[in-house]
Parts: structure tokens; C-alpha cells; sequence
């Protein structure tokens, strides 16, 4: 998932294209360096409002990585939401996922759990 850009044109603001919208107009974004370049990657919920002021997504998960590993770091690229045991959350596709996710045509994904937070809470 890329995060779209928010474009300023006679002081209206256009919505990003192609972006998951949650309930109560919430969006998730993965957030990180694009190409080659390694890490920090950041998951963050945002919802927009029209206002002259700046707004700041929530980040809400910060994939950890090891210093040692640089140019070989999984690059999280992709959510599905999957509901498990009554509660909601996220599978997160990598691109370049380390070896011991795929075994043949299976791969092992991450989960994570997500719970909206109420503006201002």
C-alpha cells in the first residue's frame, strides 16, 4: 500500500487514490523508504478532516529490524484484513520476505491485531 498524496488547489484538499477506507473514514498507510533502501517501516491510521491545520496519522506499529541485517530487511508491503478469535486485524504481505516464510507455495505472514482508537482518545 502506498500512501497517496493530499494536493492543496484553491484551498479544497483531494482525497489519495486507491487508499482502504476503515469505518469512520479511517485509513491505514504503511509508511517507509521505497527501492532498496532499508527501514524504518510504520504502520499508521489517519483520518483526514478538512482543516488549515497540519494533521498527524497515529502510528499504531513499527516493524523492528536488526541492525546487522542491512539490504536484507523484509519490506512490509501489503495488509488483508483477517478477523481471528472474535478479534480484527490485519495479515501483512512482505516484499522480499526472509526464506523461512515460504516453503514450497505456502507463505507464513504476520498478523496484527488492530483496535480504532476514537479521535482524541
Amino acid at each position: 500500500m502506498v500512501a497517496g498524496s493530499m494536493a492543496a488547489t484553491t484551498g479544497s484538499l483531494l482525497p489519495p487514490v486507491n487508499m482502504p477506507t476503515l469505518s469512520g473514514g479511517r485509513v491505514l498507510i504503511i509508511a517507509g523508504p521505497v527501492s532498496d533502501a532499508d527501514g524504518p517501516f510504520a504502520l499508521y491510521e489517519w483520518t483526514g478532516e478538512r482543516s488549515a491545520e497540519i494533521q498527524h496519522p497515529r502510528q499504531i506499529y513499527q516493524w523492528q529490524r536488526d541492525p546487522g541485517e542491512a539490504g536484507s530487511a523484509e519490506k512490509p508491503e501489503g495488509l488483508y484484513r483477517l478477523d481471528r478469535s472474535g478479534k480484527r486485524g490485519y495479515v501483512v504481505i512482505y516484499d522480499r520476505p526472509r526464506a523461512d516464510r515460504v516453503s514450497g507455495s505456502m507463505y507464513l505472514a504476520d498478523w496484527l491485531p488492530y483496535e480504532a482508537k476514537e479521535k482524541g482518545g
